[in-house]
C-alpha cells in the first residue's frame, strides 16, 4: 500500500500568527473606525471576533473576515518556514512520494505562502478551505484517499483527535513543533588553547550565554544542498565556490528571516535593555574579502538596524593581520597565518571604544567547541571593556561521535 504524506500549513509548514493577528487586527481597526487590542500570545481567529466584539453585525464580520485575507499579504514577510520539515518536504519529492496539501486556510492566502517560500511544486495535490469547508479528513476520504496508508503532519491538537476520529492511525501522525532558537553555555573550563609561549591556556575566563539557530552537520556533503543552514553557511563565505548574484541575493533574504526571528528572542531572553551588535571578522585582514565575501556582516546591519533594542557594532573588531582559515585548513587552503592562540583577537584586530560598558551580542556564522576563536573574541571584548557578552551564531557543529 503506497503512503501518501499530508501536510497541514499553518504553524506547521509555516508560522503564521504574528502574520495574522497583524493581518486581524489592521482589518479590525479599519472596519470598525477605532483601536483593539489583540492577544499576540495566542493565535487570533474567527471565533474570537465576537468575543473581542460582542455586539459585531454579521456585515461587519464578513469585511473584517475578507479584509483580514486580503491585507494578509503586506504581513507576510512576519512568517516564518518550518526549515527541518521542508527538507522532510523535498526528500519525498525528489522519492516521488505522493504529498498533498491539506489546510483550512483559504486558497488565496495558501498559494500566497507557498509561493512566497517556493514551495507549491513539491506537492501533488492542494486543498484549502473551500474545498474541505474545515472537514479536511473527512474530505480525504470522499476523494478515495485509503485513511490507513495516510502519514500526517500536523502541529494542531484538535486537528489530530479529528485525524484520529476519521480513522488515521496514531503512529502515522507526526506532530510538528516548530524549531525554536537553541540556547547553551561556551564553558570557561572547555576553552583550552595553544599559547604562543608554550603550553595551553584557557582563553576565556568565565562562562557565557550563547544561542544558535540550528544544528551544523560537517561532512556528507550537506553545504552543496540548496535549503540547508550549512548551504546557507558556506554561501555567506563564498571562498570555495563563487557564486552568482542571485544565489548570494537568496541567501541574504533567508539570514534576514532568522536575525530578524532570533533577534528579538535573545533581547527578551535575556532581559536587556539594549545590545550592541559585533561580528567576529573573517580570517584574513579586512582588505583581502572582495564585498561578495562580506554579506554576512552587511545582512547583520542591515537587520539590526531595523530593529528595536539594538546599536551597530558590526565594525567594531577589524581584523589588520592574516590568521589561519580554519575551515579550509584540513585541505590544505588555510592560507597565511597562525592558527588560533590565547589573545590571538587582541593581537590581529583593532577593536573599537565603543565597546567599553556595553551589553554586547556578538555574531558568528559557525560556532565549533574546541576551536576557540569565538571564545577568544568574546574575551578580547570583555578585556575591552564590554560590560557583558552573549554569544550568537547561525549555525552550531554537532560533535561527531
Amino acid at each position: 500500500m503506497d503512503k501518501v504524506y499530508v501536510f497541514d500549513l499553518d504553524n506547521t509548514l509555516i508560522a503564521t500568527d504574528i502574520a495574522n493577528n497583524l493581518a486581524y487586527t489592521e482589518a479590525i481597526n479599519s472596519v470598525m473606525k477605532r483601536k483593539f487590542v489583540i492577544d499576540f500570545v495566542k493565535r487570533f481567529t474567527r471565533s474570537e471576533l465576537n468575543k473581542l466584539i460582542p455586539h459585531l453585525s454579521q456585515e461587519q464580520y464578513e469585511h473584517i473576515v475578507a479584509l483580514k485575507e486580503q491585507v494578509f499579504g503586506l504581513y507576510i514577510c512576519k512568517t516564518t518556514l518550518n526549515e527541518n520539515l521542508v527538507d522532510i518536504l523535498k526528500q519525498l519529492y525528489e522519492y516521488g512520494a505522493h504529498t498533498i496539501l491539506l489546510t483550512n486556510s483559504h486558497s488565496e492566502r495558501a498559494t500566497q505562502l507557498c509561493s512566497y517560500y517556493k514551495i507549491s511544486h513539491y506537492f501533488a495535490q492542494s486543498f484549502y478551505y473551500e474545498d474541505c469547508r474545515g472537514d479536511k479528513y473527512s474530505f480525504l476520504k470522499s476523494k478515495g484517499y485509503n485513511i490507513e496508508s495516510i502519514i500526517l503532519y500536523e502541529n494542531d491538537d484538535y486537528s489530530i483527535q479529528e485525524a484520529i476520529g476519521e480513522g488515521i492511525h496514531l503512529e502515522n501522525i507526526i506532530k510538528v513543533h516548530f524549531k525554536n532558537m537553541e540556547q547553551f553555555t561556551i564553558l570557561s573550563r572547555d576553552s583550552w588553547c595553544r599559547s604562543r609561549e608554550g603550553g595551553y591556556k584557557k582563553c576565556l575566563h568565565q562562562d557565557i550565554t550563547a544561542f544558535y539557530h540550528q544544528n551544523y552537520q560537517g561532512g556528507h556533503g550537506r553545504y552543496r544542498i540548496n535549503g540547508t543552514i550549512e548551504n546557507l553557511i558556506c554561501t555567506f563565505k563564498n571562498d570555495v565556490t563563487t557564486y552568482t548574484k542571485d544565489i548570494l541575493c537568496n541567501a541574504v533574504w533567508r539570514l534576514i528571516d532568522i536575525l530578524k526571528t532570533d533577534l528579538p528572542q535573545i533581547l527578551l531572553r535575556c532581559n536587556c535593555g539594549n545590545l550592541r551588535v559585533c561580528v567576529v571578522p573573517r580570517a584574513k585582514r579586512e582588505q583581502s574579502y572582495r564585498s561578495d565575501q562580506q554579506y554576512l556582516r552587511s545582512t547583520i546591519k542591515y537587520v539590526i538596524e531595523r530593529l528595536q533594542g539594538f546599536e551597530d557594532g558590526t565594525h567594531d573588531i577589524i581584523r589588520h593581520t592574516d590568521t589561519l582559515t580554519t575551515h579550509r585548513s584540513r585541505s590544505g587552503n588555510g592560507g597565511e597565518g597562525e592558527s588560533p592562540y590565547v589573545g590571538i583577537t587582541k593581537a590581529t584586530c583593532n577593536i573599537s571604544k565603543d565597546v567599553r560598558d556595553k551589553d554586547i551580542l556578538l555574531i558568528d556564522d559557525l560556532y565549533t567547541k574546541s576551536v576557540n576563536i569565538d571564545e577568544d573574541c568574546i574575551q578580547a571584548l570583555l578585556d575591552s571593556g564590554a560590560r557583558r557578552v552573549i554569544f550568537y551564531s547561525i549555525g552550531k557543529t554537532l560533535l561527531r561521535q
